[in-house]
């Protein structure tokens, strides 16, 4: 029902440009290249860390830093509105408090939430003794049903 009067009372006038010129101009290549190579060097440093190469060796400080020159770079294009017109990231998305709260506490939130997707089953094989199919059938319930069930 909400769904129906949503579509016969809400009047929107706004005027869509609908050309394809149009919409491809709207796309921010620049910032996006700039990000994905910045993601990229992050990621690079943080797989090969501790694994292939020691975390002090220049081959992990040397993606790390251009990983964190890019974002700070990829955020002062973004911003500056002579560069870049239409960004995918605009400035007032953080410019008031809420977002900017709401922003951090999602970001915290999905850190915390890959942790324990992570640590989980661990714990069930190292503290608890499990098989690691039986950890990944206790693990399930935990994520589905809350955090609940996970003392037996």
């Amino acid at each position: 029902v909400a769904f129906v009067c949503l579509f016969m009372f809400l009047n929107v006038k706004y005027q869509r440009e609908t050309g394809w010129k149009h919409q491809f101009a709207r796309i921010d290549i620049v910032g996006n290249l700039i990000f994905i190579g910045a993601i990229v060097a992050c990621l690079v440093a943080l797989t090969w860390g501790g694994t292939v190469y020691e975390w002090s060796a220049f081959h992990i400080v040397v993606p790390f830093v251009l990983g964190f020159v890019g974002l700070f770079l990829w955020t002062a294009f973004e911003w500056t509105p002579k560069l870049c017109p239409e960004p995918s990231f605009p400035r007032k998305i953080v410019s008031n408090r809420t977002s900017a709260a709401a922003l951090g506490l999602t970001f915290i939130h999905a850190i915390v939430t890959y942790w324990s997707y992570y640590f989980l089953p661990i714990y069930f094989q190292a503290v608890k003794g499990q098989s690691p199919m039986l950890s990944g059938v206790d693990t399930l319930p935990m994520f589905a049903g809350g955090l609940l069930c996970a003392l037996r």
